[in-house]
C-alpha cells in the first residue's frame, strides 16, 4: 500500500482520478488539493488537511477521516460509505448528493458549522445534534 504520510500535497491537480486505495495519507496536507473521483476507498486520512480539497464524485468508501480538516471541502456526489468522521471538522462543507453518508458518522464530527447537507440529514441534525452546527468557541 501507499505510504504518504505528512507528505505536503497542495494544491496537486494530479490527483484527480487517481487510485489511492488503501494508501496512508495521514497527517498529509492536501490543501487545495483535486480529487474528484479519485479512488480513496479504505484510505487512511486521520489528521489530514483537506482544506478547500475537491473530493467531489470520490470513492471514499471505509476511509479513515478521524481528526481531519475537511473545511470548505467539495464533497458532493462522493461515496462516504462507512467513512470515519470522529472528531473531523466539517466547517462550510458541501456533502450535498454524498452517497452511503448517515446521521451517525455525522454525529461523530467535530463540528458541522455552515456545512451543506441534503435536507432529510440537515432536519435530523437541526433534530438530534443542533450542537453541531453552532459556531464552535
Amino acid at each position: 500500500n501507499t505510504n504518504l504520510r505528512n507528505a505536503n500535497l497542495r494544491g496537486t491537480f494530479l490527483l484527480h482520478g487517481a487510485v489511492l486505495t488503501g494508501a496512508d495519507l495521514s497527517e498529509a496536507d492536501l490543501t487545495k488539493a483535486n480529487l474528484s473521483k479519485a479512488e480513496l476507498g479504505n484510505v487512511k486520512l486521520i489528521k489530514a488537511k483537506l482544506y478547500k480539497a475537491k473530493l467531489s464524485g470520490a470513492n471514499l468508501s471505509g476511509a479513515d477521516l478521524s481528526d481531519a480538516d475537511l473545511s470548505k471541502t467539495k464533497l458532493n456526489k462522493t461515496k462516504l460509505s462507512s467513512v470515519n468522521l470522529q472528531n473531523a471538522c466539517l466547517i462550510g462543507a458541501d456533502m450535498k448528493n454524498a452517497d452511503g453518508l448517515t446521521i451517525e458518522q455525522l454525529s461523530k464530527a467535530k463540528t458541522l458549522y455552515k456545512s451543506k447537507l441534503d435536507a432529510e440529514l440537515m432536519q435530523q441534525i437541526k433534530e438530534e445534534y443542533p450542537h453541531l452546527l453552532v459556531k464552535q468557541k
